[in-house]
C-alpha cells in the first residue's frame, strides 16, 4: 500500500515524533525524503524555480514532503504544522521549535554534554553514544567542538574503575588527532 507513492512500511520505519526524539526522528525521516527524492526541496537546499513547469514539480515534492513528515509525528506535534501549505514549512516549523539556538539550549545540553557519567555497570558503548548524541545536537544548532574536545569529555567522564584506561589516554600528546 502506498500514500502518494509512499510506501506505508517505509513511513512506518520512522519513529513518530513526540517532542522527546527530534533528532531521532529527524534522522530516520531524512532517510524517507532522501528516498522519495524531496529532501533537497523539504530542508531548502533547492528553492522553487521561477520557471512554470519546474516550479509546478517543486510544488509537487514540496505537497509530498508534507505528507511524509505530517505521517510521521504525533498528533501532540500537529500543533506545529497545522498550518504549513507543504514540506519546507513544516520542517522550518519543526526546527524552530527543537533545535533552537538559544542560550538556554546551549547551556542545557554543554550540562548534559560535561555531565554525562559513565556507569560501570553498563556497556561503555550507551556511555559513548550518549556524549556523540549530545555533540551532535550541540553541533546541529551551530555549537563547534574538535574532535580531540570530545575525546577529552569521555576521558574526563569515565568511571574510576577505567583509571587503567583514562590514565594512559590522558598523557597522550596529539596520538588521538
Amino acid at each position: 500500500m502506498s500514500t502518494h507513492g509512499i510506501s506505508t512500511s517505509l513511513l512506518s520505519s520512522v519513529p513518530k515524533l513526540n517532542g522527546e526524539n527530534y533528532y531521532d526522528w529527524k534522522f530516520a525521516v531524512t532517510q524517507v525524503l532522501r528516498f522519495t527524492g524531496t529532501l533537497s526541496v523539504v530542508n531548502g537546499t533547492e528553492e522553487r524555480p521561477a520557471l512554470r513547469d519546474k516550479a509546478t514539480e517543486w510544488d509537487r515534492l514540496a505537497e509530498q514532503g508534507l505528507t511524509v513528515i505530517g505521517l510521521t509525528v504525533e498528533p501532540s506535534q500537529y500543533v506545529y504544522i497545522r498550518d504549513a501549505k507543504n514540506g519546507p514549512l513544516a520542517w522550518t516549523a519543526l526546527q524552530a521549535q527543537y533545535q533552537k539556538n538559544s542560550r538556554a539550549n546551549r547551556i542545557a545540553l554543554k550540562r548534559q554534554l560535561y555531565g554525562t557519567q559513565q556507569d560501570p555497570s553498563a556497556p561503555i558503548r550507551e556511555y559513548t553514544s550518549r556524549i556523540l548524541d549530545t555533540a551532535t545536537r550541540l553541533r546541529s544548532i551551530g555549537v563547534t567542538f574538535k574532535d580531540e574536545d570530545i575525546v577529552d569529555v569521555l576521558i574526563f567522564n569515565l568511571h574510576s574503575d577505567w583509571s587503567n584506561v583514562a590514565t594512559p589516554l590522558s598523557t597522550t600528546q596529539g596520538a588521538l588527532k
